[in-house]
């Protein structure tokens, strides 16, 4: 691969990473032709799914907006896009930035009852860092009616791929 090819490539996962299309720039497609196509997302995904919550965190309920404009809210997939989780409300989850970036992490799950599980790994020291173990146990915030809850089949995933889970301890302690 020369150089010119790697700075292609590079080009090419950097704009795929945010949503650029290289073709419409009219980019040279040469070496991009064998790379994977990512696979498109849904555009009405977080719409959807921050209507079904009403613009609210699942988890700690923040719904802060800027006029009329909700702010720190995202849609967040409990089975990742990137690992075939599809764009519908039920394997999707209206969280504030904290909560969404904390269940990416690993950090904060959810049990099969809809509840919210803290990793036993995690440690805080200050008290805005404790208030996220002070979630655990607390019920999943209900999508509006008619919409779907989050399925347990995205939850069985994320448990099983994502969450960091509890301190294993060895039989020689």
């Amino acid at each position: 691969m020369t150089r010119q090819d790697l700075l292609g490539l590079l080009a090419h996962l950097i704009c795929d990473q945010v949503g650029l299309d290289l073709a419409g720039l009219n980019a040279d497609p040469s070496p991009l032709a064998a790379l994977p196509r990512r696979r498109a997302r849904r555009s009405g995904f977080a719409e959807e799914v921050l209507r079904a919550y009403a613009y609210s965190c699942a988890m700690c309920g923040f719904d802060g907006a800027l006029g009329r404009n909700p702010v720190g809210i995202e849609a967040a997939h409990v089975r990742w896009h990137s690992q075939a989780g599809p764009d519908v409300v039920a394997n999707g989850l209206a969280l504030c930035a904290l909560h969404h970036a904390l269940l990416d992490l690993g950090v904060l799950g959810i049990t099969e009852d809809r509840r919210i599980r803290v990793s036993g790994l995690y440690v805080a020291r200050s008290q805005a860092g404790q208030a996220v173990d002070s979630l655990a146990g607390q019920p999943l915030l209900a999508a509006r009616p008619g919409q779907p809850a989050v399925d347990i089949v995205y939850v069985t995933w994320h448990s099983s791929q994502v969450f960091k889970g509890a301190l294993e301890t060895s039989a020689a302690e």
